[in-house]
């Protein structure tokens, strides 16, 4: 569990590298995990590359003030590109419009499956990467939720 400094240092780095420098929308924070978006608005063609280099920076930043405190985890990061439901859930006093589906699900799994401190990205994602990418592939990996193995790759580096 992160301290309340470690969650308010998560924040502080992630919300602008997610939003200002990657053009993603953080959609919301689940215990000390975020949630965030890209092509919300299909106007990001390169949105694969958007996450999975959000995901690889994020990665660095947090991991590198993380290694000055030895009690704090690595983080883990799981990206998943695909169709996603965008629907008003909620009623008076409070509405939210989170996005649903097998396409957040999975991406959810592949963050519990990233070894600490590394970016597991789907298979879709992978194929939307540009040449030159470094990733290793991680086997159909067992998750739940899902009858058939998931196709997944360790990212390592980006063009």
């Amino acid at each position: 569990m992160l301290t309340a400094f470690a969650r308010r240092r998560q924040v502080e780095v992630s919300e602008p590298l997610i939003a200002r420098e990657f053009g993603g929308e953080v959609e919301k924070f689940i215990g000390d995990a975020l949630v965030a978006t890209f092509n919300s608005r299909g106007d990001q063609p390169d949105h694969a590359l958007r996450a999975a280099g959000a995901a690889l920076e994020l990665q660095r930043r947090l991991s590198g003030f993380a290694e000055r405190r030895p009690r704090w985890p690595k983080i883990r990061v799981g990206v998943n590109s695909g169709d996603v439901i965008v629907r008003e859930i909620g009623s008076h006093g409070h509405v939210a419009y989170p996005s649903l589906g097998d396409t957040v699900n999975t991406g959810a799994r592949l963050e519990s499956a990233a070894p600490g401190g590394g970016v597991l990205i789907g298979d879709e994602t992978h194929r939307r990467l540009p040449e030159g990418t470094v990733a290793e592939w991680q086997g159909g990996l067992r998750v739940k939720g899902k009858d058939e193995p998931v196709d997944a790759y360790l990212l390592l580096s980006l063009p």
